[in-house]
């Protein structure tokens, strides 16, 4: 499963860090850069409506080590199918060359 995050769009991008109830921490996010943790779910909703900033994908250890494992299954079932292949031409050739007998 993959996280959400989000990435300032804008140039700039003024947000609201910590809790509701307690003491506020103004942040300037410049474009590209990861909007932080603990901005409210409001405030985050408002900014995609708005086109500040916009959510992007991250994908999780798990699906990275899963990936990678099917892509190194993928490629060991081609060498084995060209081992296979290659064994079969070399078969094949040997049966089709005459041999000369021995004086």
């Amino acid at each position: 499963m993959a996280t959400t995050l989000y990435k300032a769009k804008a140039r700039f991008v003024k947000v609201s860090v910590g809790p509701a109830s307690g003491n506020r921490v103004a942040r300037i996010i410049s474009a590209g850069s990861v909007i932080p943790e603990g901005v409210d779910a409001d405030q985050i909703d408002r900014l995609v409506r708005r086109g500040l900033i916009e959510p992007f994908s991250v994908p999780d250890a798990a699906d990275i080590e899963a990936a990678d494992a099917k892509a190194a299954a993928d490629a060991k079932a081609a060498a084995d199918a060209k081992a296979a292949a290659d064994a079969k031409a070399a078969a094949d050739a040997a049966k089709k060359t005459p041999t000369t007998p021995a004086k």
